[in-house]
């Protein structure tokens, strides 16, 4: 017989095959092609494998069932022959070390906990101490610091510069990087023609000190300091005298 399978506006063929073993081959009855469409070009196949087996029915209740009456009394007959049977004196020396046993770990625990809280404690304790000590440290290298610049086995460079002008910006900034190259900590200046008094922050850290004159005269004079970062510590007070003089 044949069956078409495939159907196209302009083709047919009868290429889908049904493949099986010569055992299930046997067992194959109603193969046919359904006249029921499928959303392809294929029709659907359907068949029937027959079986000797029976088919499956409700599932049988099982053969026997737990007798927990029976259980339970031979349960309780069992627990009083345990109770009646002569105690082993062995067993209780076991037990017996083994409650003296776990009395003393409790024991070493509570006393481990007690160390720990004093550890914690002593390590508070200690943090304190720490920065009480930071602070003395720090508090002695600034001391430590002066001393290196003003002291009597270390020498201080100290210089003066008539600078004949520092109206520009530029003056100042080129006379800053004169003093770090060579290594002067405090200098002098004269003829700055600034006017007014002061003191003003540098862009390196060093401080500028200044006496001129006043804003209605002539900018003609006018002197001040240049204090190096690192001096800046010992510094005490300074006094503007006039354009002329400046002490620190």
């Amino acid at each position: 017989m044949d069956w078409q399978v495939l159907e196209e506006k302009s083709l047919t063929s009868f290429i889908d095959v049904t493949l099986s073993t010569q055992k299930i081959a046997a067992r194959v009855m109603d193969w046919q092609v359904l006249e029921e469409k499928s959303l392809t070009e294929h029709r659907f196949i359907s068949y029937v494998i027959k079986t000797n087996k029976p088919p499956r029915g409700p599932s049988e209740k099982r053969k026997y069932e737990t007798d927990w009456d029976a259980f339970n009394a031979n349960l309780k007959l069992r627990s009083k022959k345990t109770a009646r049977s002569p105690t082993n004196p062995h067993k209780e020396e076991k037990l017996d070390k083994i409650v003296d046993l776990v009395q003393s770990m409790k024991t070493e625990m509570g006393d481990m906990k007690n160390a720990i809280k004093e550890v914690s404690t002593d390590q508070k304790e200690f943090r304190k101490d720490f920065q009480l000590l930071k602070l003395e440290n720090e508090t002695l290298k600034k001391t430590n610091t002066k001393q290196k610049i003003f002291g009597m086995k270390n020498r201080t460079r100290i210089g003066t510069w008539n600078v004949r002008t520092m109206l520009e910006p530029a003056t100042l900034t080129q006379t800053i990087k004169e003093m770090e190259v060579l290594h002067i900590k405090v200098l002098g200046l004269s003829e700055i023609r600034w006017s007014g008094q002061g003191e003003r922050l540098n862009s390196n850290g060093s401080l500028r000190l200044y006496s001129g004159s006043n804003q209605d005269e002539d900018r003609t004079n006018g002197v001040g300091f240049l204090l190096d970062k690192e001096v800046m510590a010992s510094l005490l007070n300074w006094n503007p005298i006039s354009d002329r003089i400046i002490t620190a």
